[in-house]
C-alpha cells in the first residue's frame, strides 16, 4: 500500500536526497500565537484525490492558483508507524481514505512517483470523486 504526501516543488531537490524528514519548517501555524500545528511529524494521505484536495487547497493559500505546479504530490511505500491525524475533522469531511501523520523519516528509496500539481491532475481526481 502506498502513501501521498503534499510538499512544496521547491523542495523536491533536498527530499529526493534525503526522504521526508520530521521536524521541519512548518506550512501551517495558529493564528494567535504563531505555533506550529502537530509535533513536526509527517502527513500524508491513504488515497490520492484527498492528497490532490489538499495541494489544490495549499496552492491556492499560498499561490493564489490551483494546479501552478509549485505544489507536488509525493507517491511512497507506506511503512509503518503511521497514526490517524484526527485534528482537523471539518477538513476532511468527503475524504476517501485516511489522514495519516508519523514522526519517522521516509527514505528516498520508498519515494515511487513525484507529480506536480497541475490543472489536468486537479480535474482527474474531481472526475474520480464524481463517479
Amino acid at each position: 500500500m502506498n502513501i501521498y504526501h503534499v510538499t512544496f516543488t521547491k523542495h523536491l531537490p533536498s527530499i529526493l536526497l534525503g526522504g521526508i524528514m520530521p521536524f521541519q519548517t512548518t506550512n501551517w501555524v495558529r493564528t494567535g500565537d504563531k505555533s506550529r500545528y502537530g509535533a513536526g511529524e509527517i502527513y500524508a494521505f491513504t488515497e490520492q484525490e484527498d492528497a490532490v484536495r489538499w495541494a489544490a487547497k495549499m496552492d491556492w493559500q499560498f499561490n493564489q492558483e490551483m494546479g501552478s505546479g509549485e505544489i507536488t504530490i509525493l507517491t511512497a511505500k507506506r511503512g509503518d508507524g503511521w497514526q490517524i491525524d484526527d485534528a482537523d475533522p471539518l477538513t476532511r469531511l468527503g475524504s476517501k481514505g485516511d489522514w495519516l501523520k508519523r514522526m519517522n523519516r521516509i527514505p528516498p528509496a520508498d519515494i515511487l512517483e513525484v507529480a506536480p500539481v497541475t490543472p489536468e491532475l486537479i480535474r482527474e481526481a474531481t472526475q474520480r470523486q464524481k463517479a
